[in-house]
């Protein structure tokens, strides 16, 4: 018998890496798994075509943090 294990949403979008579509200024979009969503950075203003992380979920929101390479 097989049991299905419940994934959180917000954890299985934790972490994920993704690209601003918008500037966040600190709200705007980015794109992640070629999904766009609606999203805030944890540190002000982030430029469109940055690469991102996502930290948390807050609702319905992504909130993301910019990623050095």
């Amino acid at each position: 018998m097989f049991t299905h294990q419940q994934v959180d949403p917000q954890d299985e979008l934790k972490d994920q890496l993704g690209i601003t579509i918008t500037d966040l200024t600190p709200r705007g979009q980015v794109k992640i798994r070629s999904r766009a969503w609606s999203a805030r950075s944890k540190s002000g203003f982030i430029p469109s075509g940055t690469k991102i992380r996502v930290i948390q979920m807050d609702g319905i929101h992504l909130i993301v943090e910019s990623i050095q390479e």
